[in-house]
């Protein structure tokens, strides 16, 4: 199975993007290059969308602990999602 390893990439790009760093320099952008009465609102908005790659970040980690574990790889999912494997 591929999986894992895919995950565990997805994971690490979720983590790039997510960096102080990145975050920093987009707030930057955002300030110089757009009114500040809309700055406000784009700030929010980058905010949510750190929130929502950490759930990603969350649920890519959760999935890559799965395939790491050698118990019922196939079975986690369905179990999960309450059906059949």
């Amino acid at each position: 199975m591929t999986t894992g390893p895919a995950i565990t990439i997805s994971a690490n790009i979720v983590s790039w993007a997510m960096s102080s760093k990145l975050m920093l320099l987009t707030k930057l952008v955002i300030k110089s290059i757009v009114p500040p009465e809309e700055s406000q609102y784009l700030s929010e908005r980058l905010s949510y969308a750190k929130n929502q790659l950490l759930i990603i970040q969350a649920i890519a980690q959760f999935f890559n602990n799965c395939y790491k574990t050698q118990y019922s790889r196939r079975g986690v999912l369905e179990e999960a999602l309450g059906t059949e494997p």
